[in-house]
This record gives C-alpha cells, sequence and structure tokens, in this order.
C-alpha cells in the first residue's frame, strides 16, 4: 500500500513538472492581443534570408491582392500574444518585415522571426505575438504572388541523377517546351514560399532563361520536391512533385539531347591552419578543364578515419580546400579537401572519398597560385 501511494506521488509529480515545462516552452496560449486598426489593401514584405555576417542577402516584394492581403491582416489580428515564460532554441533563420497600407496610409509594420519561438512584434506592441502554422502558410503564399510570374524561353538541364557518374547536360531552345514546364511548375502545390540558394545535392538541376532573368531551379526525387528561385523578381518557393508533372519531366527530358558536361566555371577556396579562407576564381580554361577531368577519374577510396589528425589541429597545421566546379552558374560539382599530415578528397554532399594522386595535387595547387 505504501509503495503505491509513493508511485501515485511520483506520477502526480512528474504530471506537475510536464505541466510546468509545456508552460515554459510556450504552448499555452498568451492572453488576447489588442486590435489591429484599418483595413489594408497592400502589404511590403521585405525578407532577410539570413543573418549577417553569415552573408545574407535582402529582398523585397509588394503584395496588392487585396483579398490576400487582409486574409493575413486577419491573421495577424487573431494571434495571442506570446507567453511571458518560454523556453525557444538559439538557431538563426530567415526574418520578415511586414508593412502594412491602406491606401497611402501605414497602418502597421511587423518583424516575423522564422527560428527561435518564431514571435511577431507589431510595432507600437510591448510584448511579442505567437505565430501559427496558419500565418507562416499565408505569408509563404502572400510572397509567391507577391512576384510576377516569368516567360521563359530557353532551358538549360544539369542531369546528376547517377551519383557518382559524371553529369549530364542538355539545352532546350524551344520556347514552348520551356514556358510549358516552368508553367507547370507554378501549378505544384507550394510547400514553402522561401527561396533558399541551389545546391549540387539536386538529381535534376534546371536553368529557365528569359529575356531579362536567368531562374534555377533543383528537383530532389527522393523528397519529391522541387526549388524555385526567382529571387523574388519572379516567382518561386518549394514545390511538390504530382504524377502529371513527372510525366511530363519525364516527356521533356526524353525529347532533349545530352552530352557529358563540361564545366564553364571554377572556384577554390583556401584556408591555411586558423587564417581566414581566401578565394580564387579559376580563369585559366584548359586548367580547370585539366583538374575537372582528372578529379572524375580518381578512384574510389576508403573513408579516412581521423584526418585531420589532433596533432594538425593543435599545432594549426594543414590547409583546407573547397573547390566548386559550375556550368551556367549552376554547381556541378563540390570538393571538401584537406591537406596536412594525411590528405582527404570527398565528394561533396555524401561525403563519398576520392584517392588523390600527384597530378591531382599538382593541378590544384597551380589552381590555387
Amino acid at each position: 500500500m505504501h509503495a503505491g501511494r509513493t508511485l501515485i506521488r511520483w506520477i502526480g509529480m512528474l504530471l506537475l513538472g510536464l505541466a510546468l515545462a509545456l508552460t515554459a516552452c510556450g504552448t499555452l496560449p498568451g492572453r488576447d492581443a489588442a486590435p489591429l486598426p484599418g483595413t489594408p489593401d497592400r502589404v511590403r514584405i521585405e525578407i532577410n534570408a539570413l543573418i549577417p555576417p553569415v552573408g545574407g542577402f535582402k529582398s523585397e516584394v509588394t503584395l496588392t491582392d487585396v483579398a490576400a492581403v487582409r486574409q493575413l491582416y486577419a491573421t495577424i489580428a487573431a494571434l495571442h500574444q506570446s507567453p511571458r515564460e518560454q523556453s525557444c532554441t538559439s538557431e538563426l533563420g530567415p526574418s520578415y518585415r511586414l508593412t502594412f497600407y491602406q491606401a497611402d496610409h501605414l497602418l502597421i509594420t511587423g518583424s516575423a522571426m522564422r527560428y527561435g519561438c518564431r514571435p511577431l512584434s507589431v510595432g507600437g506592441e510591448a510584448q511579442s505575438r505567437q505565430t501559427t502554422q496558419q500565418f507562416w502558410t499565408q505569408l509563404d503564399q502572400a510572397i509567391y504572388l507577391a512576384a510576377p510570374p516569368a516567360h521563359p524561353e530557353r532551358l538549360a538541364i544539369i542531369d546528376a541523377s547517377r551519383p557518382g557518374e559524371r553529369p549530364l547536360v542538355a539545352e532546350i531552345s524551344s520556347p514552348a517546351v520551356t514556358q510549358r514546364l516552368y508553367s507547370a511548375i507554378l501549378e505544384l502545390p507550394l510547400v514553402l514560399g522561401t527561396q533558399g540558394p541551389i545546391t549540387v545535392a539536386a538529381d535534376y538541376q534546371l536553368l529557365f532563361r528569359s529575356a531579362d532573368q536567368a531562374i534555377p531551379a533543383s528537383l530532389d526525387l527522393q523528397q519529391n520536391t522541387l526549388a524555385l528561385n526567382g529571387s523574388y523578381q519572379s516567382r518561386g518557393g518549394t514545390f511538390q512533385l504530382t504524377p502529371s508533372f513527372q510525366a511530363l519531366l519525364r516527356e521533356t527530358l526524353a525529347g532533349a539531347s545530352f552530352a557529358p558536361a563540361i564545366p564553364d566555371g571554377a572556384t577554390l577556396g583556401i584556408q591555411k591552419g586558423g587564417t581566414a579562407q581566401s578565394q580564387v576564381t579559376i580563369g585559366d580554361g584548359k586548367l580547370l578543364q585539366s583538374l575537372y577531368l582528372h578529379t572524375l577519374g580518381l578512384a574510389s577510396a576508403q573513408p579516412s578515419q581521423g584526418c585531420p589528425s589532433n596533432e594538425d589541429k593543435l599545432a594549426g597545421k594543414g590547409t583546407w580546400y573547397q573547390l566548386s566546379f559550375t556550368k551556367w552558374s549552376l554547381p556541378l560539382l563540390q570538393l571538401q579537401i584537406y591537406e596536412g599530415s594525411c590528405q582527404l578528397i570527398q565528394v561533396m554532399p555524401g561525403g563519398r572519398s576520392l584517392q588523390g594522386d600527384a597530378t591531382f595535387w599538382d593541378l590544384l595547387h597551380h589552381a590555387g597560385t
């Protein structure tokens, strides 16, 4: 009996602690916030994609779709105040500044943080508001609608869907084929309205070219998503693939003539010991091609354990290289390389190791001079 009462008391204390923890993390809603003034007809959205000095950029769009503007405004008006006691994660992420207008009259400004506890601070209010998934979905939609669709006329494709094999490239000069695929992308379900960098991890990379813009896109078959980066000059975001789009993509790829990729650009980042990284553009076309083709011919190697060594780290020795080959400004091949008491060559992402030889290191050193 005594043991039973002890167990009940322990469970009660555990539940009380859990309730207190949930309150501290802000899972319980705060109090109602003050009403918002007026009825807006447009909103200016400034996007800070990364936090300086990491290397961020700032972009701006203005949404004039009155229904979408008022829907977002009503969602903000319904947000509760953030709990006064809450624990937040400390990662970084994008932030947004929203300015709502009614005709030429400024109604409110707000700053939304897409990280931590994701607060929304409205100008003039002492306490932030707690955002919801509905708010972020509507904000993504607002950013998407604020940028116009593009009218591309040509399409370039990089096929990197077979890891370990040389990427293939093709160009499509038909405006009708290009526009058909681009329009089909914009009809896909929008997953996320943010427009991040295009990376070499994609199975396919696309570059839509219009008269005044080059619009990159990356297609991830594992995640079944496509990221389109219009740089807020034209529409962009991350989209969910559908069977009908996949069928159109297969048809488009089947009609293109692919050839082995030859890079038209390369950069080499060099970091020696604890010094800051320097960046070199490889301008010698012959050297660029030789380094690329020789790298593709390197044999695979077992992952190097303990490289760099603890001795190198403590002494601040060794050199890190970041080698990136591009085609049409799209990433084609990226390597992470270490040279010290040991040597390491890894294809990124994934970390597949390569066995360097004397010719590779000579070409790399020549590129860095």
